[in-house]
């Protein structure tokens, strides 16, 4: 197997108070790993840390790289992140938002859209394509944020409290497409 991530001795203040204090973890390819700790342990500014959206002390590699070298090219078409709050345009049509999903490639990542359109059909939410996404549940909403990252090309999905309101259908359905996906 082969090192995704390396965190060496990583650090995030916040006012002279240590959230993350000298974490040192690495994680490998093909590798389900959670992250299980009580609120305020710093579960999501390590994650935030990762895709470079917070100071850090220490070293974070991502395939071998530091990630301050060159931080979006590091992550560029290799990374999907689900973060805690997973806000959708609520005004925007449930086929325009995967129409601009699936041609947007700013990101570098690339989305199959046979397959985000089977998943979606299955969880029926093939029902909801003419609607606002003001009209799906907030599991719903949640369920349709990560089936964007299995649908990817992805290399690594992060995700911070991706079963967080999700229904226990939803949720049983998203665990076995993430043991099954071929990460």
């Amino acid at each position: 197997m082969s090192r995704i991530v390396k965190f060496s001795h990583v650090t995030k203040l916040y006012e002279n108070k240590a959230g993350i204090d000298d974490l040192n973890f690495s994680l490998e390819k093909g590798v389900i790993t959670a992250m299980i700790g009580v609120n305020g342990a710093g579960k999501t500014s390590t994650m935030e840390v990762l895709m470079g959206h917070r100071h850090h002390l220490g070293k974070v590699e991502l395939w071998g790289k530091d990630i301050t070298d060159n931080n979006t090219q590091t992550r560029f078409g290799k990374v999907y992140y689900v973060p805690e709050n997973k806000i959708l345009p609520t005004e925007v049509k449930l086929s325009e938002l995967i129409e601009a999903v699936c041609n947007y490639h700013h990101s570098g990542l690339i989305i199959d859209n046979t397959k985000l359109e089977a998943l979606m059909k299955k969880l029926g939410l093939d029902n909801y394509l003419s609607q606002k996404i003001a009209h799906l549940s907030l599991g719903q909403r949640a369920g349709l944020y990560i089936l964007i990252g299995l649908t990817s090309n992805a290399q690594l999905l992060v995700l911070d409290e991706p079963l967080s309101g999700l229904d226990p259908y939803l949720r049983n359905f998203i665990i076995d497409e993430l043991k099954q996906s071929s990460w």
